[in-house]
């Protein structure tokens, strides 16, 4: 069963015997991405990627409660951008750009607990006021760095490339001092590269939420 099919499968409802089909399907693709102590990331819809369960934990999570939604490219379990399948239609450049920036915002719901349709959240950005509350006010930060192209007609966002450049870091296990050396050249390769964080420790504490 090739990687589409898999995917396909896990379009199901998490009832449906193709789902089940599609779950054996991402556990074994998954499993060759096992940390040392032999635990997965779970991207079932309440733990998002972000705690690590052994990989029957995982199974069952994502048998029980469903896959994230948009979780599409497994960029978590071993899946690299360039395995994705480029699209043969002709639809517009830009729809293809704003895919990457919805899956993004779809990903900051999710860890959040929020339907992508919830009434209070504005489609502009300028026009939501955040409260005092620590959580909606980190919501809203990282709903921002989701939406703000690194420069304009980027296919990347401030967030995703946060999230690559952290895959990239735990999956080659580079140093803090590698991170950060990395981080001050694309400052300054990039436009705008002054709103990326300085350092390992503050793009850690950015993404912490």
């Amino acid at each position: 069963m090739d990687l589409n099919t898999i995917k396909e499968n896990l379009t199901f409802p998490i009832k449906a015997p193709q789902y089940r089909v599609g779950v054996d399907g991402f556990m074994s693709f998954a499993n060759n991405t096992l940390t040392h102590d032999g635990r997965l990331r779970c991207p079932c819809v309440k733990c998002v990627n972000n705690k690590l369960l052994n990989p029957d934990d995982v199974n069952y999570h994502l048998l029980q409660y469903g896959i994230m939604r948009n979780y599409s490219t497994w960029v978590f379990h071993g899946e690299s951008v360039d395995q994705v399948p480029t699209s043969t239609s002709t639809e517009p450049t830009v729809e293809k750009e704003t895919l990457t920036h919805m899956d993004m915002c779809q990903l900051v719901h999710d860890a959040f607990g929020h339907s992508g349709d919830d009434p209070y959240i504005g489609d502009n950005m300028d026009e939501c006021i955040p409260g005092p509350n620590k959580e909606t006010q980190s919501f809203y930060s990282l709903l921002k760095d989701a939406e703000q192209e690194l420069w304009p007609g980027c296919e990347l966002t401030l967030l995703s490339l946060l999230v690559l450049l952290f895959h990239i870091k735990s999956t080659n296990k580079w140093t803090n001092k590698s991170f950060n050396d990395l981080l001050q050249i694309l400052i300054r390769a990039i436009p705008h590269g002054a709103n990326l964080p300085k350092s390992f420790a503050e793009a850690k504490k950015s993404l912490k939420s």
